[in-house]
């Protein structure tokens, strides 16, 4: 990949500044609380006690302000005495804080306070769009086509790529090097875009793949080398509209087939768990069509915490697998390609414009916010622990997931793209001419 721009901010300076300026206004708000108690004390606390009020004034300032407002908060706190001071050591405490605060409980640095602070100054870059932008040319597998992504999966140190001719290349995001190639052997007999891409999964080294035919793909990225491990059947299930998951699930959103439309698999065991539900049978034409004609996506379907999984069509999202047999749906006219999920919130985009953010399982708006220019083309969105992200006519907005703030927009102008993706360190796009944008958020 080759740098392109190094966002330093110069136009959005003035808007990072006031963004900034607000969000400390609102933390020494949070504090507050927190001064109130130090008042009532004489500091000497057991520390179990000081490392269980850490945690609640964290979780205050979390609540109230948001996730960056809770370091400022501990940080008061730890200024009373020496001995509350210590806690500030306690790895449980971060441990604890890193889970709370930022969804995270997989340890990457060197301890849990050190990646509470890469994590909070991750998400500050986000918010005031500090990023390193890097572009590469993807090339195309045969002289006289472009190749065409239709999905990209993202991970902290990988990133795949998965082409209509159901071919997935993949990078290293330290290095940005190429690791490979891959496009499993396959007859097109059921359509010239059966084997399509319809999602990826990537967990540690583990790279897993499904094709519209409903066959599954895994292999390790640092090897490169794949097996299929589930085989598909169109005509019993469908065509394989979406695939998503993690370490513990896999989910596929099928169309073509009355009442299967969703199939979940442990991940480890590769067994199924569950296959039912009528999301797409109204779609159900449309989902053989995919085979022949590239329309656009039907649906959409994520894992949420907890193992949930839930799935969006033009008219409908629903909560399918996890929500112990109750079933949470909204109805609506929806863009397919704006929808997402992580952790416990889902981004729904209606081509009214209005996009909200759901709370899994129960679907109940926790914030909403106005999306200019949706309507009049097939915009794409996703999102993080924090932010929200649209592409609609080539540019990049972002929200603030609490609020409904729009923070900025990408200085970058894309075009038009055919997939998006963000996690907690990176946004990755693809475009119609075959370019991969790159944005690193991560704290140096």
């Amino acid at each position: 990949m080759s740098s392109s721009t190094e966002n330093g901010e110069d136009s959005g300076e003035e808007e990072a500044v006031a963004s900034t300026s607000r969000l400390e206004t609102r933390r020494r708000v949070s504090a507050s609380s927190a001064a109130r108690l130090i008042a009532s004390t004489n500091g000497v606390w057991p520390e179990p006690f000081v490392e269980s009020l850490a945690v609640n004034v964290a979780m205050e300032a979390y609540n109230s302000v948001g996730p960056l407002a809770a370091g400022p908060a501990l940080a008061n706190l730890f200024m009373v005495c020496s001995t509350w001071r210590s806690v500030s050591t306690s790895e449980t405490l971060w441990r604890v804080l890193c889970s709370n605060v930022w969804g995270f409980s997989t340890l990457t640095r060197a301890s849990w306070r050190s990646e509470y602070a890469f994590r909070h100054r991750t998400a500050s870059n986000f918010r005031n769009r500090q990023s390193r932008h890097f572009t590469l040319q993807l090339e195309p597998t045969s002289p006289a086509s472009t190749p065409t992504c239709r999905r990209i999966g993202l991970s902290d140190r990988y990133l795949a790529l998965g082409f209509l001719d159901g071919s997935v290349r993949a990078f290293d995001l330290r290095t940005r090097a190429h690791l490979g190639s891959y496009c499993p052997a396959h007859s097109d007999r059921l359509g010239p875009y059966s084997r399509a891409v319809s999602g990826l999964v990537i967990d540690n080294d583990r790279l897993v793949f499904a094709l519209l035919d409903g066959n599954v793909y895994e292999g390790d990225i640092s090897g490169w080398v794949f097996r299929r491990v589930l085989a598909g059947n169109v005509v019993d299930n469908g065509t394989c509209v979406d695939f998503n998951g993690n370490g513990r699930f896999w989910v596929g959103l099928f169309a073509g087939v009355p009442g299967r439309a969703v199939r979940v698999w442990d991940a480890v065991t590769e067994e199924t768990l569950f296959v039912g539900g009528d999301l797409t049978d109204p779609d159900a034409v449309r989902g053989w069509r995919l085979l022949t004609e590239p329309h656009r996506t039907l649906g959409r379907v994520r894992v949420g915490a907890g193992g949930l999984v839930v799935a969006c069509t033009e008219s409908r999202v629903s909560v399918v697998f996890g929500a112990e047999d109750e079933i949470y749906e909204s109805f609506g006219d929806f863009m397919v390609g704006c929808f997402d999920a992580h952790g416990e919130r889902c981004l729904v985009v209606s081509r009214d414009e209005e996009a909200t953010i759901r709370h899994l399982p129960d679907l109940n708006r926790t914030c909403e916010f106005e999306v200019e220019g949706v309507a009049t083309n097939e915009a794409l969105g996703c999102m993080n622990w924090t932010q929200g992200f649209v592409c609609s006519e080539g540019v990049i907005g972002t929200w603030d997931l609490r609020s409904g703030e729009n923070l900025y927009h990408f200085r970058e102008d894309l075009g038009e793209a055919t997939a998006i993706v963000a996690d907690d360190l990176h946004v990755a796009a693809v475009t119609t001419d075959a370019l991969l944008h790159l944005w690193s958020f991560a704290a140096l």
